[in-house]
């Protein structure tokens, strides 16, 4: 009876601490190697809340669970959010120096392998590498998209420090082969899809005089469509909705630097002569459904908090030489109503928005279906369509 009584309790606490989750974000602290969580209801900042390996370079939150790219430790972290603690880690073999991961679904990601010049496929549920594949010289940011990967190759060449021709390779897992390799601009780092169905890719340049653009690809032609002139040394970047795409750039003088284009229209709104100013050493950006933008400042070891125009908003003070951010929201897209459910509800919602002009709860960007920067009638038929006719889940961006 007292074991029936204890577990009846334990499930209990389990069920609370998932509901009680906040929106929240995840820093990874550089230099301090720990991983700092800050609930965005309440402001309040949690540091060092688990240590992780030498040289964190990237966390990517899924669900109630985080993976961090450990580069010199070689590894993947595996993190419930749920307790703050190191569920395993999956090595990838010494010196590949990994850079990013990006998931397929809940169990398959792939992970580029800066020094090994070459993608790992990795099993996220049994904690094992199932295959690794070479990929193109130096390769950095990559994204899973539509069941291709697209993997930026920066063309860096670690004997002299040079940067040959960059590029984007296209990986189809159904072939196990590169079906195409697109050329873009001088050391593309980072790329993610914008709500237009195209691929955006900031390419940083070479630091000394060739300089940062943003790359515009249609990855149905595999082709470049259109670059944009940045300036400066953008690098990781995020794409908040409507279409607002921020580059954290650097700034380790007097200030960080944010520039900013609209994927709408394809225009720049600030780059290097007109820089969004932050603290130092703006490293990273993140970008919620609500309107707001958090820059991780690697010099000032803060996150600034920023309206999507650069107003500033806040700051918090984080461990050592913030890096990468993710957001935890456990609000789902396709919850117009805000009750965290998706139901009959929010299909109601959506009609009335659209008719009515009654405002969504929180922000339209969670009726937003079909992930088009948009709440259209196009959105009320894929929401009938998954509650009615078992059709596919909301999008996630």
């Amino acid at each position: 009876m007292k074991n029936k009584l204890a577990l009846l309790l334990t499930l209990c606490l389990s069920v609370t601490a998932l509901a009680q989750m906040p929106r929240t974000l995840y820093v990874v602290n550089g230099l301090a190697e720990t991983l700092t969580k800050i609930d965005l209801e309440t402001g309040q900042v949690t540091n060092h809340i688990v240590t992780l390996g030498i040289v964190p370079n990237q966390v990517v939150v899924k669900g109630k669970l985080a993976y961090v790219v450990n580069s010199i430790s070689s590894n993947i972290q595996k993190i419930d959010l749920t307790s703050d603690t190191t569920l395993g880690y999956i090595f990838l073999g010494a010196g590949k120096n990994p850079w990013n991961i990006t998931l397929a679904d809940t169990q398959i990601a792939y992970v580029s392998n800066f020094s090994a010049n070459s993608i790992s496929k990795v099993d996220l549920l049994k904690d094992t590498v199932l295959d690794e594949f070479p990929i193109g010289q130096s390769p950095e940011g990559l994204v899973f998209y539509k069941g291709k990967l697209y993997v930026c190759n920066t063309g860096f060449n670690p004997k002299d420090f040079s940067y040959g021709q960059g590029t984007v390779a296209v990986y189809a897992p159904g072939l196990d082969s590169v079906v195409a390799v697109i050329n873009v601009g001088q050391n593309p780092q980072y790329i993610k899809p914008d709500f237009k169905g195209r691929l955006q890719v900031i390419c940083t340049g070479d630091y000394v005089s060739n300089f940062g653009k943003a790359y515009i690809i249609n990855p149905i032609s595999n082709s470049v469509i259109d670059s944009l002139e940045l300036g400066g040394t953008p690098g990781q970047f995020a794409i908040g909705w409507p279409g607002l795409a921020l580059t954290a750039a650097g700034g380790y003088s007097t200030n960080g630097l944010v520039y900013s284009y609209s994927t709408s229209t394809d225009s720049v709104l600030h780059n290097q002569d007109n820089p969004i100013l932050v603290n130092l050493g703006a490293s990273d950006i993140g970008a919620d459904k609500l309107g707001s933008v958090y820059v991780a400042c690697f010099n000032a070891s803060t996150v600034d908090q920023i309206g999507t125009d650069g107003t500033p908003l806040g700051s918090y003070q984080v461990g050592d030489g913030p890096g990468s951010l993710a957001i935890y929201d456990p609000r789902p897209n396709g919850d117009a109503s805000g009750d965290m459910l998706i139901s009959l509800d929010d299909i109601i919602a959506q009609i009335i928005y659209l008719f009515k002009g009654i405002p969504i709860s929180g922000s339209p960007a969670y009726a937003d279906c079909n992930c088009s920067g948009s709440l259209t009638l196009s959105d009320v038929i894929y929401l009938v369509n998954y509650i009615f006719k078992s059709g596919p889940l909301p999008c996630v961006f």
